[in-house]
């Protein structure tokens, strides 16, 4: 059976199968779910709720000194959601140059206004009244889709903020799309089928305990086109190096160097994590999370939490470029063979790339994928033996 939708056919499978559950969640990036959450406990700490009924135009346009409430709901926010294309009048003000202008300042769309002051006043009216709805037990659905700001731009909104409201899919054909597929009532408002979508999920016996971002990459895949969204592993991008250098090193400076660098990079990695967790909705449990590094036999940096009943073991590791896309780091014996011991396989190297300033970029892998795919090589050896001196 086949629908058809939009002037797009779409094979009708059964909703949620749990065959296809299964064979998705075994092939899905951690590293893609961390990298959404993150960034979302990122926007929440720069926009708190409690800071948008004093928002300036400064903090909140396109066009003014990063970050912004729009560049970060657009831009910096992309793993979370997609929203990008369509032009800056989408945000209801921005300050840049209009098409046939030269002239750099405030812009506005004349549906929001007939003069600047008037936009702005309108738009931040705007923003508060959809996060006002949105914050109610039941909210008007009608009265956000009629809500004058766009509705990428609003639906992603709604996403960041009330994660457990609306899930973090923004386009209104895919919306209505899912809807069909999932033999929902015909003619709501677009704002409830994204709604919708969130009791879908928390009604499945298995993916109630998915994040919105892998739930949203499981539709997308599943029942949009495979194309727009990528669940390949970071585990599954690595490949055994085919050639070692062997250069001769002050051992003395190396040592100094990693140990800064390492410092670096737990630092780095650990407000990352906290990030995470806010944005993952487990803000409480970042009082939680345990520094271990002074007690090297637990083989791992920090104990945190992947659910709030689930802990997480987080082994942080300062990578080495050797090569045009090869990498390194160190692992102790120690550190193997008690990530090979971790309960629910939920132990992970949190990788921290650096460039010229220092720590530039985080990503995360399962030990037991990233040992699938990188070779190991011994680095050094503990040598145990008798010797009798003579006296």
């Amino acid at each position: 059976m086949h629908l058809c939708i939009r002037n797009r056919t779409v094979q009708k499978k059964k909703p949620l199968a749990k065959k296809d559950l299964i064979d998705f969640s075994n092939h899905y990036d951690d590293d893609k779910e961390f990298q959404a959450e993150q960034k979302r406990g990122e926007f929440l700490n720069d926009f708190p709720l409690t800071s948008l009924k004093k928002m300036t135009k400064e903090r909140y346009a396109i066009g003014q000194p990063r970050p912004t409430f729009c560049d970060s709901v657009e831009f910096r926010t992309r793993s979370w959601a997609m929203i990008q294309g369509a032009t800056a009048d989408k945000f209801g003000i921005y300050f840049g140059k209009r098409k046939g202008s030269p002239k750099v300042t405030w812009q506005h769309p004349t549906r929001m206004g007939n003069n600047f002051e008037d936009a702005w006043q309108n738009t931040h009216n705007a923003l508060i009244d959809l996060i006002e709805n949105a914050q109610h037990k039941h909210p008007d659905f009608a009265k956000i889709d009629a809500n004058p700001l766009t509705q990428m731009f609003k639906a992603k909104i709604l996403s960041l903020y009330f994660p457990n409201k609306f899930i973090n899919i923004c386009s209104r054909d895919h919306l209505h799309e899912l809807s069909s597929l999932f033999s929902m009532p015909e003619k709501l408002p677009t704002s409830e089928y994204q709604h919708r979508l969130i009791n879908l999920k928390m009604d499945n016996e298995i993916t109630r305990y998915w994040s919105n971002p892998k739930f949203m990459s499981f539709l997308y895949e599943n029942f949009i086109r495979k194309e727009v969204t990528s669940t390949e592993s970071i585990a599954n991008k690595v490949t055994a190096t085919t050639s070692l250098n062997h250069k001769e090193v002050n051992f003395d400076e190396l040592q100094e160097q990693r140990n800064l660098i390492g410092k670096l990079a737990e630092e780095f990695a650990i407000e990352k994590e906290k990030e995470r967790l806010k944005g993952a909705g487990l803000e409480h449990m970042i009082s939680k999370i345990e520094d271990r590094r002074s007690r090297p036999g637990y083989g791992h940096d920090y104990l945190s939490w992947s659910t709030e009943d689930k802990p997480r073991q987080i082994e942080v590791k300062a990578v080495a470029k050797t090569g045009a896309d090869s990498w390194r780091f160190f692992l102790s014996e120690n550190e193997y063979q008690r990530s090979q011991e971790s309960l629910e396989n939920e132990w992970y190297f949190y990788l921290v790339f650096f460039d010229k300033n220092g720590p530039q970029a985080l990503h995360i892998c399962n030990s037991e994928e990233m040992y699938k795919q990188a070779e190991m090589i011994p680095a050094s050896w503990s040598m145990y033996f008798d010797y009798h001196l003579k006296k």
